[in-house]
């Protein structure tokens, strides 16, 4: 079961006024590395539906990458292919960029993935760089030169700007990078194994290990006022959503005309029901005289009026409601003549006050 830990996220976002962040002062409210990342019980990072491809080998980046790790098939398992490869990668949180050659599968962060930096290039036929979740840019770092940083390298190819982009991608398909800036053509970012000073702090300093110069430190060769782009983000995963319901041809027309027909049912029901009630109403005594032959046996006395109550729905449809309910088949009246064998016994007395009631 994953947990997600956004609360310190959002407390420390709400809490820093970023237009004046960072100070010579600790903040300690500046978010941690990952506080809006989803992770494991055993506090490690823990994977996201949601994935970017932010460069693909078959869209013309090169995948050309260096630094990564050969994965090799579990045992007794098929041997690696093109899909297993983008598939082992995906699993993996950590996994920046996978690539498939004829040298087998490799996966990692990856850098010089243009031109290898000059060294010879293989035969890539499948590579991707990968950006998980969402990346949210808390601060423009271009006056801030953070120290400690992973030196990616110098880009020995492409433009100023398509090797900011290439520096900027680096640092948003890794997970652990907070910070990239690039400056005098070199790519500077946060990884696990380099990670920046927390809080971050203001040093009055050209090569400190640790912390962050500005620009506004008058010295000569503040590395600050050298950066051409850089930024200080947040890698989060967004909740989960549910795809709405796809509803099948037909179906809502087959509903909505069951739904019609019990509906005009109930209403013919409810006008029967009135008919009824009414018809009882006017045929009086007579109506009963004519259905019910064991009235004959029952003394002639004028019955008292019975107010229907509303709570015995079920007793207008016990009376008749016109003619053609007495016109029955013999076999009816047969059944009915019946109750006359005991029409002087005493116990006979509540069929009187049912026929009273009815009426």
């Amino acid at each position: 079961m994953q947990r997600f830990v956004l609360a310190a996220c959002f407390v420390g976002a709400s809490a820093i006024d970023y237009n004046a962040w960072p100070t010579a002062t600790a903040d300690v409210t500046q978010p941690k590395n990952l506080a809006a990342w989803p992770v494991t019980p055993q506090s490690t990072p823990a994977g996201c539906w949601k994935t970017t491809i932010l460069k693909d080998n078959a869209t013309g980046w090169p995948g050309q990458c260096k630094g990564l790790t050969e994965v090799l098939p579990a045992a007794n398992a098929p041997s690696m292919t093109k899909e297993t490869c983008q598939q082992a990668c995906i699993a993996d949180p950590t996994c920046s960029v996978w690539q498939w050659s004829w040298d087998g599968c490799f996966t990692g962060q990856g850098n010089d993935c243009v031109d290898r930096g000059g060294d010879t290039l293989l035969d890539v036929s499948g590579a991707q760089r990968i950006q998980r979740g969402d990346v949210t840019v808390l601060k423009n770092m271009s006056n801030i030169y953070v120290f400690g940083l992973q030196d990616v390298g110098t880009y020995a190819s492409g433009t100023s700007a398509e090797n900011m982009q290439r520096c900027r991608d680096w640092c948003y398909s890794n997970i652990y990078c907070q910070y990239w800036q690039f400056a005098n053509g070199k790519c500077m970012a946060e990884s696990k194994s380099s990670p920046a000073q927390y809080p971050l702090t203001l040093v009055e300093s050209n090569s400190a290990s640790t912390g962050a110069v500005s620009t506004a430190y008058s010295s000569e060769g503040n590395p600050a006022r050298t950066i051409q782009g850089a930024e200080y983000i947040q890698h989060s995963c967004p909740p989960a959503t549910t795809p709405a319901p796809v509803e099948q041809s037909g179906s809502s027309n087959t509903a909505l005309w069951v739904g019609c027909g019990v509906a005009a049912l109930l209403g013919l029901a409810a006008l029967a029901f009135c008919c009824m009630g009414s018809s009882g109403k006017k045929g009086g005594t007579r109506a009963v005289k004519k259905t019910r032959a064991v009235k004959a046996a029952v003394p002639k006395t004028e019955a008292p009026a019975v107010v229907e109550p509303e709570s015995v729905p079920l007793v207008p449809l016990m009376a008749p409601a016109s003619t053609p309910f007495m016109q029955y088949p013999a076999p009816v009246m047969q059944y009915a003549a019946a109750p006359m064998q005991y029409a002087a016994a005493p116990t006979y007395q509540p069929v009187q006050q049912f026929q009273t009631y009815i009426q």
